[in-house]
């Protein structure tokens, strides 16, 4: 998992307009989907879990949320990231009440190896709470800058973090 270059550029949404999210994850999917990263099952196995099993974190600065699904509608690995400009709704990771989530970067997640998910995820979190990555990635108003943070912590040639 060390050696898989998990972001490329061409799967990075900035802006991302989307009004639910259902809407943010069908974009961040199509995109995985038309670059050949996952089957077309993968959008709707994303949309059914997300029902069932809410990603949505509340970190600060802002809220952030991880949307994946089973190993078995992915091709390759990827992450699949959309920064919005405005919050977006999700529900609350691990809560029974479904408590709601204003999110403005989402890192969908495309995972072949059933086995690396919870290391993944765990790492993800690492990362989202690192000083200097979630502030300027939400704020970055320049595709190159955003780019380049994000492959800084989850491409192996360019890791800071």
């Amino acid at each position: 998992m060390e050696d898989i270059i998990w972001f490329h550029e061409e799967l990075l949404v900035m802006p991302l307009i989307a009004g639910t999210c259902e809407d943010a994850i069908r974009t961040l999917g199509g995109q995985l989907l038309e670059k050949g990263y996952v089957h077309d099952t993968f959008i709707s196995a994303v949309l059914e879990r997300e029902q069932n099993f809410a990603t949505g974190l509340p970190t600060d600065p802002v809220g952030v949320a991880i949307p994946h699904t089973d190993a078995r509608h992915v091709i390759k690995p990827a992450i699949a990231v959309g920064i919005s400009p405005q919050p977006i709704t999700f529900h609350e990771m691990g809560d029974p009440d479904g408590a709601e989530v204003p999110v403005q970067v989402i890192l969908m997640l495309a995972m072949p190896d059933p086995a690396q998910v919870t290391v993944m995820l765990k790492r993800l979190v690492s990362i989202l709470q690192a000083p200097g990555f979630l502030a300027p990635l939400a704020a970055a108003q320049d595709r190159a800058a955003a780019a380049e943070l994000l492959s800084s912590r989850f491409n192996p040639q360019t890791r800071s973090a």
